[in-house]
């Protein structure tokens, strides 16, 4: 697991979970805009990240419910639900609780993201922002009454795992 940075408590600015909700996810402000990346992980995970200082997000879960991956050796460290398998974030290997974190968008409150701008990086070839664009049906279905998750946290910069047991 990661080390706990330096936390107090503060107020997020927007809450989600993953599809059981045995991992709970969060952050200090809202994305002012997210990628969709095409790379050979990303296109596969079907992802909308959003970059964070460390310090700046956190991630719940019960103790042996996050998964971690990495394509290779020394790269980004996925993490994801061992239940459900929803991906919740990336981790660079690099150390610091300054270090980049790519939090899931997914998994945060889809009618707080909505109008959200999404940039498309060509991560399979040329690591460049071919597009922009914003579309709130992807997160909200017209037909659908919004409503938001409401989740409540201790600490940011935290990945914190507890012994209590899944319900």
């Amino acid at each position: 697991m990661m080390p706990a940075a330096k936390a107090s408590d503060v107020v997020l600015a927007i809450e989600g979970t993953c599809l059981c909700k045995a991992v709970r996810v969060g952050a200090v402000r809202v994305p002012a805009q997210v990628t969709q990346c095409n790379c050979s992980v990303c296109r596969r995970y079907g992802t909308l990240w959003a970059y964070y200082k460390r310090t700046e997000v956190v991630v719940e879960a019960a103790r042996g419910i996050l998964v971690t991956w990495r394509a290779k050796r020394g790269g980004l460290r996925f993490l994801r639900c061992k239940g459900c398998g929803c991906v919740a974030c990336w981790d660079a290997p690099s150390r610091g609780s300054d270090r980049r974190l790519g939090m899931n968008t997914r998994l945060f409150d889809h009618v707080a993201m909505a109008d959200v701008p999404i940039a498309v990086l060509d991560g399979d070839k040329s690591w460049r922002v071919t597009d922009k664009y914003v579309k709130p049906d992807i997160w909200v279905s017209p037909k659908r009454s919004p409503r938001s998750t409401h989740a409540t946290f201790a600490k940011a910069g935290t990945i914190a795992t507890s012994r209590r047991k899944r319900r």
